[in-house]
């Protein structure tokens, strides 16, 4: 009998010297940590709470715990992803409990990390424990976890800045800023801008139309306290335009969302004079002459005036003939007229050329030189051909 009560008092007295034992090497719940990664993949500002951050940067996140004991093995699992990512993409995040040594009470960088995948929630779970390597007792030796998730909306926004209405005109050396300023997501770098002619948007948020044009943000001195703009005097031709931002690159997985698109707007473009315009031979010896030039395709239908006018050092012009043809589908414009007889004291004689445009609402008219004429006794027959003389 006193046997088994000296059993039962040493097991209990074992008991109590086990209990507090344990109680010493059980970890708490770790404190997770991350910090955000710029698009060259370095870690900025300081590590903050994991659970319930808001972020807005669209490149990477790192991933660090409060240090419990120095040696402690740290376990990472993703819970939940944004829609449509997946976990087995996120090559930063290892299914290993790798050994953490340091000062316990410090954050440690687990050299792991998050890549953005998307907009919306990531839910993490940290699992500390004592295995004795990174991948065989991860769970099961003395293990305490901590579960938790934070959101991120990396979005890019765009706003129209400067002159309005727009009209194209490259003949303005000092044009006023017209365009769009772009404010991509925090650590991103040089945004895009992607703009659409008679734009649909697709479901992915970008533009779709039969002519785009790519600008990449960058700072203009005409417009302060703005790192990224893009100026619209850029844009290939008139015609009612849409935008769309984004940022350009990054360390995520996805590059981040487009920026709502901008109000469609109508830009103009000034008329700047025939492209080319050259004399056929065949109809270079009149009595009826032809000039022959080209347009931009989208001003078919138009009316071009060409207007020869006499030009006699030190006289004022004189109108001599105006011809209007309409631009062709395929922008070819085609002037023909007749031009008065020499005199018999006259060799040749100096004609100045202009044009304008009427009938379409892309173009602003504005009255443009062309190239002059010289029209020359050659026999009986005259022949008109290009000059540099501006007067006879």
């Amino acid at each position: 009998m006193l046997d088994r009560y000296r059993g039962q008092l040493l097991a209990i007295a074992l008991c109590v010297i086990a209990g507090p034992v344990a109680d010493a090497t059980a970890y708490a719940p770790p404190q997770m940590k991350l910090r955000q990664l710029d698009v060259s993949d370095q870690p900025v500002g300081p590590w903050i709470d994991l659970a319930g951050a808001n972020l807005r940067s669209a490149n990477g996140y790192e991933l660090g715990v409060v240090l419990e004991k120095s040696g402690q093995h740290v376990l990472v699992e993703l819970t939940s992803l944004p829609a449509g990512a997946s976990a087995a993409d996120q090559y930063n995040v290892y299914s290993l409990c790798f050994s953490q040594t340091g000062t316990p009470g410090a954050v440690v960088d687990l050299d792991q990390r998050i890549r953005y995948a998307g907009n919306g929630t990531y839910g993490v779970r940290m699992t500390v424990s004592d295995s004795s390597d990174a991948s065989s007792a991860c769970k099961t030796a003395n293990p305490a976890s901590a579960e938790g998730s934070f959101s991120v909306d990396a979005q890019t926004t765009i706003e129209r800045l400067g002159r309005s209405p727009l009209v194209l005109n490259a003949l303005d050396r000092r044009p006023k800023f017209a365009g769009f300023a772009i404010d991509p997501p925090p650590l991103g770098s040089f945004p895009e801008l992607v703009c659409a002619l008679n734009a649909v948007r697709q479901p992915d948020g970008s533009l779709r139309g039969p002519v785009t044009k790519r600008f990449f943000g960058d700072a203009d001195k005409r417009v302060k306290g703005e790192d990224y703009v893009a100026d619209l005097d850029d844009l290939p031709r008139p015609g009612t335009w849409s935008c769309v931002g984004r940022q350009d690159r990054g360390g995520g997985l996805v590059r981040s969302p487009w920026s709502e698109p901008s109000k469609p707007e109508f830009v103009r473009e000034v008329w700047y004079g025939l492209d080319r315009p050259f004399i056929p031979r065949r109809a270079s010896h009149g009595p009826v002459f032809k000039i022959v030039g080209k347009v931009e395709p989208y001003m078919a239908g138009a009316r071009v005036s060409f207007r020869i006018l006499r030009a006699r050092c030190g006289k004022k012009l004189r109108l001599v003939t105006t011809a209007r043809p309409r631009v062709g589908e395929r922008g070819q414009v085609r002037f023909s007229f007749r031009l008065p007889r020499l005199r018999r004291t006259e060799p040749f004689a100096i004609y100045q050329a202009q044009s304008n445009i009427s009938g379409t609402k892309l173009i602003v008219p504005v009255r443009r030189h062309e190239a002059p004429l010289q029209l020359t006794k050659t026999g009986k027959n005259r022949t008109l051909s290009g000059t540099l003389s501006s007067c006879s």
